[in-house]
């Protein structure tokens, strides 16, 4: 009997945290789901920390493929899994216990898609039963306008569908940032009717240093601009292009590919400083970009190496804050 929901978890030399997610997904109140994990070439000792949980568990299944990223392993998913409802897990990250019993209960109002929150973390964070969530409905706009402006977080992982959405739909596999984004922003074109987003944090998202997002190789980071080309595209193509919003998700994604290029490669980084230069005059008037791109715009008026400061200290700041 198949599954009532697949959790798709690409794995790629994560033995740090993978245990804690794994735990994190047997501990859940819903117990009809299938785990699919997608072993993208990892050399360290994830291979045996799974295979304990496949011992342990009929629902867990593992599949292998040479290291081709984040994007083909969530593709690889997506062919061999049989729930109805679709969940991207990444696996240093986890889920509250009562997260699959709150997403299937929103699915089965009709909702072939439900976005929701998440609570960043380091090294703790406390798995406790939440009972009652607060749910604020978007119209597929709204959630775009959102989306661009980083207004609330949305993206691949912060998400349930329908398993009917991805029919016709696959990551781009050559790109290793923002890659999320881009599938996430065609489906939100595409989709009809409004979008519950669920407020309350079930969902734990980790800050680390291996995090292709905030680290990582700073030259995969590159095909962070051809991504917001994409993006830009498909708006167009479906006469809903919101130029600011997206320019304002091009400053940000300038902001964090800029932060970890070496200073000394001087070719690319100032490929990325021509954007920030064309983007910034727009961002800085934009009373809807976040605040975060309105203050890093009017800060790299003062030259590159202020700028570079500026980022250096906002990242000490926000990794403070942070469990």
């Amino acid at each position: 009997m198949k599954a009532s929901v697949s959790i798709i978890v690409p794995i790629y030399n994560s033995e740090k945290h993978l245990e804690q997610c794994l735990n994190s997904v047997l501990a859940q109140s819903w117990s009809d789901y299938e785990v699919i994990l997608i072993d993208d070439g990892s050399t360290d000792n994830s291979r045996e920390i799974y295979d304990r949980f496949l011992k342990l568990d009929k629902r867990f299944a593992a599949y292998h493929q040479a290291n081709k990223g984040a994007s083909a392993a969530r593709n690889y998913g997506l062919d061999v899994a049989q729930g109805k409802i679709l969940i991207f897990l990444d696996s240093d990250d986890v889920i509250f216990p009562t997260f699959l019993e709150h997403i299937v209960r929103c699915m089965d109002d009709g909702k072939d898609l439900v976005c929701f929150s998440s609570k960043k973390f380091r090294d703790r964070i406390q798995l406790t039963n939440i009972e009652d969530i607060r749910v604020k409905e978007y119209t597929p706009l709204q959630s775009i306008e959102n989306l661009l402006y980083h207004k609330i977080p949305l993206s691949v992982t912060r998400a349930a569908y329908r398993r009917e959405t991805f029919a016709q739909l696959r990551f781009m596999e050559d790109l290793y940032i923002c890659e999320d984004v881009v599938m996430l922003l065609e489906i939100l074109i595409l989709y009809e009717g409004t979008i519950p987003f669920i407020e309350t944090e079930l969902y734990g998202y980790r800050i680390h240093k291996e995090s292709i997002t905030h680290y990582g190789n700073w030259r995969k980071k590159l095909t962070g601009l051809t991504a917001m080309e994409v993006m830009k595209d498909s708006l167009v193509k479906s006469n809903i292009y919101m130029e600011k919003a997206w320019i304002s998700r091009c400053m940000n994604s300038m902001r964090l590919i800029y932060k970890t290029i070496p200073w000394k490669e001087r070719e690319e980084r100032d490929m990325i400083w021509r954007n920030i230069k064309q983007y910034r005059k727009t961002v800085m008037f934009d009373r809807q970009a976040a605040k975060r791109e309105r203050v890093s715009a009017a800060v790299s008026l003062c030259g590159q190496s202020v700028f570079r400061l500026f980022l250096c200290m906002t990242e000490a700041v926000r990794q403070r804050t942070i469990e």
